[in-house]
């Protein structure tokens, strides 16, 4: 059966809309459950989500996963390279995925837009107020597996069907980096999108996505915790540039079609 344009723009971004409903769900549905059984005092409230936050956004992403993958397999979307066949796959998309957000996460700090249009430093603060527990559960293994079930698994797989590679990684990382809710994080989420979708180009599977994912906000945990500063511009400037020459290295000698699979099929 054909779509009409309007419908197939609900079938390409549909999941994320419900992503943001199970959000708002869990969110205020905990809110409430809260406020009725255990305070009558509203005050806490504010006490309350900043201690709890991240459980209930494990509840949230746990919920995604489970409805994404329905979805997911629902669409037929078949992995078309075993991920786990050469040993150096997944320590590559996870080198590239570390390389290429800390140098581009760089380039955008360095660019001083936070502030403007929503702030990266509230939402940062709330992400890191819990326990680290919760954090790498909520950051490093929920979140990616959600998110690329949303964005690279449904809305671009389905952008895709209609209008081909390059449209669909572009929209698709445009409302991947809108999903953030600030300037600063949505322009590097738009940029990462993009490689994100490159990746998926590459192996058609969607572990290579979910590990890159993976590594990039494991390195992002690590810096807040550890409060790493390079101190001088300068340094920042050379990091930046080692890591996004580094990446770029690495997607053209060992992950991209225009050497490594030639060299290595």
């Amino acid at each position: 059966m054909q779509r009409s344009l309007p419908s197939k723009i609900w079938y390409c971004v549909n999941p994320v809309i419900l992503m943001l409903v199970l959000n708002v769900f869990i969110f205020y549905g905990g809110t409430l459950i809260y406020q009725t059984f255990f305070t009558g005092d509203y005050a806490d409230v504010d006490s309350f989500m900043t201690n709890y936050n991240s459980m209930i956004s494990i509840i949230c992403y746990i919920a995604g996963i489970i409805i994404f993958y329905i979805l997911f397999r629902r669409d037929g979307v078949i992995s078309k390279k075993n991920l786990f066949k050469k040993w150096f796959y997944i320590p590559a998309v996870c080198i590239f995925g570390v390389a290429a957000s800390h140098g581009l996460s760089i380039l955008i700090s360095l660019i001083n837009i936070d502030g403007i249009l929503g702030s990266y430093e509230e939402s940062s603060s709330e992400l890191y107020a819990a326990g680290v527990i919760l954090v790498v559960i909520r950051t490093v293994i929920l979140a990616p597996a959600v998110e690329e079930l949303i964005f690279r698994g449904l809305i671009f797989n389905r952008i895709r069907g209609y209008l081909g590679f390059w449209a669909a990684a572009l929209i698709s990382a445009a409302i991947f980096g809108i999903y953030h809710l600030n300037l600063a994080q949505g322009i590097f989420a738009f940029l990462f999108g993009i490689l994100f979708c490159l990746i998926y180009k590459r192996f058609e599977n969607l572990w290579a996505c979910i590990f890159m994912h993976a590594a990039a906000n494991l390195l992002s945990v690590i810096l807040e915790y550890s409060g790493a500063d390079y101190g001088l511009i300068s340094v920042y400037v050379a990091v930046m540039t080692a890591c996004l020459a580094l990446a770029a290295a690495l997607y053209l000698f060992v992950i991209s079609d225009i050497f490594a699979g030639k060299r290595y099929k």
